[in-house]
């Protein structure tokens, strides 16, 4: 090979380098200047993209809004806080004013940053007008800013106007435009001198045709073909060229070796997860399986508890009612002898019979409670449950009006009959009421609601617990209130015996419960082939729900 002279060499990479001045130079400067428009470009599209992103949710704003509460001080303090949050948000944005046409006129709704005016300015009056964004440019001391209107239109008409005061240098690439330039000219440079003096040294060792014989081996090998070598050759070149093809032998055989490797994590991964999944459905039915037990042993607990109060409540019961007897035939005498006595007034006269009747139906609690421990089984027969309804409404409405609680029934006049037991009707509906009057203590609203449930609806009363009678329509009754509700755990205990909510309420007076009307009221419906269910919300009220069997033909009466 014949070799080059010193001085011819370095004169050659010296003017290959100036070539590439002369070539190059041009093409990085037009790169430079291009890449400073593209970003001022971009950095124009992310104010627009800015201004568009405001006035659609300003815009959405204004549709939402009807122009009668734009003004309220409630919608005022709602946007101002909004306007607030995009102002933190987006350091670009130095001030924001919104304004809604009020006969003709702008007039400053909200408006949020430093040097903003709650009075629209000449360029917000004739964007508003012309419908039509203006932006234009102004400068603050050394800082240049951009005040844009933009028209709020909704349903084809301009109804308001966006006011924003921009600082372009605080937004997106803007920030970080100086470093971009100097990143932009340092690269060029760098670029220049690394590729001329590659390209000098390049031509001055003259490796021309080894290089490329190099070069085409890796371009094989980067298409896939392992097996390509670099012809053999002495000197420099040649061991060059042995220990590349040394180095791709090595290559293959490590990505053969690889490829056997990550085959064998593949099919163990494979496995791997196969066992993961086996186990987590062994774990998941084993879970299962103890949240069965788990709920059959909490079931059976609750039931010998009902069991232990049950039997308590037999004891007390016996003991109430021995000592209420006394005092009931006090109270009945007195009545009969106000009964007999000459009274001009008739209203009086039906109060004292109703509350003879009231006596008389404690009376006989009372007999029934002396004479068994349980609820006794009811004398069916055909009930107008709208009457029995209507009269116990007549008997607490002068508690209720001293209450402050309004009554309201929503009782067709034409209900289907019902075999029931009409004292132990009004026994169930009179706890009710009872417990929704003391559950509105500053007064609410009782609402008493009647209608057939269609068949669906009764079968997902209590599923698993109440099986509904077939064949038969059902009676929905609803007592709601409008007291302080009950939590999920009160819910769930409502029903059990002497558990009451009154005492954690603070109430100390007399004729506070016991806890036992919810569990007698449940045990009457149940007697009667029925169900009741609560719903409720702590700080909104409680909805007692209880449904009967509708008498059809007679058929359940005659059963």
């Amino acid at each position: 090979m014949k070799k080059t002279p010193r001085g011819i060499g370095l004169n050659l990479a010296f003017k290959l380098y100036l070539l590439l001045l002369t070539i190059v130079g041009p093409t990085l400067l037009i790169y430079y200047i291009f890449n400073l428009r593209t970003i001022e470009a971009l950095h124009e599209r992310e104010i627009g993209d800015l201004v568009r992103l405001l006035s659609n949710r300003m815009e959405d704003w204004v549709a939402s809004t009807p122009p009668s509460r734009r003004r309220s001080d409630e919608i005022r303090g709602a946007l101002a806080r909004e306007l607030q949050g995009i102002v933190d948000r987006y350091p670009g944005v130095e001030s924001l004013a919104v304004f809604v046409f009020v006969a003709t006129e702008l007039d400053g709704i909200a408006a949020v940053g430093p040097s903003v005016s709650s009075r629209p300015t000449i360029q917000d009056v004739d964007a508003a007008n012309q419908g039509r964004i203006i932006d234009t440019p102004i400068q603050s001391g050394t800082t240049a800013l951009r005040t844009v209107s933009v028209p709020l239109s909704y349903d084809g008409s301009v109804q308001g106007l966006l006011h924003l005061r921009l600082v372009p240098g605080r937004i997106g690439l803007a920030t970080g435009l100086p470093q971009l330039r100097l990143n932009l000219v340092l690269g060029g440079a760098a670029m220049l001198l690394v590729v001329g003096v590659g390209v000098a040294l390049f031509f001055h060792v003259a490796v021309r045709r080894p290089i490329s014989e190099l070069t085409a081996s890796m371009e094989e090998t980067a298409a896939g073909n392992l097996v390509a070598h670099v012809p053999g050759r002495t000197g420099e070149f040649g061991w060059l060229a042995a220990s590349y093809n040394r180095m791709m032998r090595r290559l293959k055989a490590s990505i053969d070796e690889n490829r056997q490797l990550l085959e064998q994590i593949r099919r163990f991964n494979e496995e791997l997860q196969e066992k993961i999944r086996a186990a987590t459905e062994e774990v998941a039915g084993k879970n299962v399986q103890l949240q069965e037990v788990n709920e059959r042993l909490f079931t059976t607990q609750r039931q010998m508890t009902t069991m232990e109060k049950l039997a308590a409540l037999g004891q007390v019961a016996t003991i109430i009612a021995h000592e209420l007897g006394t005092p009931l035939n006090a109270i009945s005498g007195h009545l009969q002898l106000l009964l007999d006595a000459d009274t001009p007034d008739s209203r009086t006269i039906d109060r004292l019979k109703i509350i003879d009747g009231q006596v008389d139906r404690l009376t006989n609690i009372v007999r029934n409670v002396l004479r068994t421990l349980r609820v006794p089984p009811p004398k069916v027969e055909p009930v107008r449950l709208e009457g029995v309804i209507q009269r116990e409404a007549e008997l607490i409405e002068p508690v209720a009006r001293k209450r402050g609680v309004a009554l309201q029934l929503d009782v067709p006049a034409d209900l289907p009959i019902i075999p029931a037991d009409p004292d132990q009707m009004e026994q169930v509906l009179l706890n009710l009421f009872s417990n929704a009057l003391d559950a509105m203590s500053s007064g609410g609203r009782l609402v008493v609601s009647v209608r057939i449930a269609g068949r669906e609806e009764v079968l997902k009363v209590a599923p698993g617990v109440w099986v509904p009678l077939e064949n038969t329509d059902h009676l929905r009754v609803d007592v709601a209130d409008t007291g302080g509700g009950m939590s999920e755990v009160q819910m769930k205990r409502a029903f059990e015996p002497f558990f009451t909510t009154r005492s954690s309420e603070g109430k100390e007076e007399s004729g506070s419960g016991v806890g036992l009307g919810l569990a007698i009221v449940r045990e009457i419906v149940r007697n009667h082939q029925g169900e009741i269910v609560i719903t409720s919300e702590a700080g909104k009220g409680s909805t007692f729900t209880f449904y009967l069997p509708v008498d059809n033909d007679n058929v359940l009466i005659h059963r």
